[in-house]
């Protein structure tokens, strides 16, 4: 998957903007992230090569989320962290991030 992804960057530039997450769940989870927004840049999105905790992504840089992002991102660490200390069951979890999206 990364060499895949490493292997558009740098035709990345060609495109109108665009973000492209690809997953590979085979015997670990990998993560991968092309954007060419500012500029063509690959990221390792791995669960072991980020911080722990909730994540967002828009069109903005990643180093510089808006502001919608980081509520986002608050909101869905106080959701996991409630439906955690009330253990509710899988369909309580959907329905709370499904509520996130309203």
């Amino acid at each position: 998957m990364e060499e895949y992804l490493r292997s558009h960057e740098a035709s990345a530039e060609q495109y109108d903007g665009f973000n492209l997450l690809l997953f590979d769940l085979k015997d670990e989870t990998k993560v991968g992230y092309l954007t060419n927004r500012p500029q063509a840049t690959y990221t390792n999105l791995s669960p072991n090569s980020i911080g722990s905790g909730a994540q967002g992504l828009s069109n903005s840089p990643m180093d510089k989320p808006f502001d919608k992002v980081e509520r986002g991102k608050d909101r869905m660490s106080e959701e996991l962290r409630d439906w955690t200390t009330r253990k509710e069951d899988e369909e309580e979890l959907t329905d709370r991030m499904m509520d996130m999206l309203s």
